[in-house]
């Protein structure tokens, strides 16, 4: 991942982290819950613990700023450095791209833009190797998703933070 990860501390990160590598093995984990809860900050933290397990890279897709589902494709392929080109379409260029990868891509704020999850759908079920994590404040409600209430995560005691040079 290209930028610092924040990090979550504890049992919450092991508990995530353990329970969540074995659902990739088989399925896209989905978290939903409400806004300011932490899924994104939690789905940052598994996808850096999980560095080491994805040779071909996790790489982090912020959906937070799109609101059409059209976006979603072009974004993950732009995230990837995967150009469009007149002759493909953009899925069938990512598709091909991404078939023999072992690879993570965490796809965070995706409630705006759920209608998209049919061809992320599409891709997943195509590359056998690519997995998904995905944070929302919806449920998808695709195939192979296993959906996950996230609660909210603990405040850092305020008495024990970290130096402001070291954040």
């Amino acid at each position: 991942m290209a930028r610092r990860t924040p990090t979550v501390q504890g049992e919450t990160l092991t508990w995530y982290v353990d329970t969540h590598e074995q659902q990739l093995a088989v399925g896209t984990p989905a978290w939903y819950s409400w806004c300011g809860i932490g899924k994104t900050r939690l789905g940052l933290a598994v996808a850096n613990a999980l560095l080491a397990d994805y040779a071909d890279g996790v790489y982090f897709v912020n959906l937070a700023p799109l609101r059409d589902p059209a976006l979603v494709i072009p974004t993950i392929a732009q995230t990837l450095g995967v150009n469009e080109t007149a002759s493909r379409p953009l899925l069938d260029l990512l598709k091909a791209f991404l078939r023999e990868k072992h690879l993570l891509l965490v796809l965070d704020n995706f409630e705006q833009v759920t209608s998209a999850a049919v061809q992320v759908a599409e891709l997943l079920a195509s590359c056998l190797y690519l997995k998904a994590l995905v944070t929302s404040r919806a449920v998808l409600r695709v195939g192979g998703e296993q959906a996950f209430a996230v609660p909210p995560l603990a405040v850092p005691d305020p008495t024990c933070l970290p130096e402001t040079e070291t954040l």
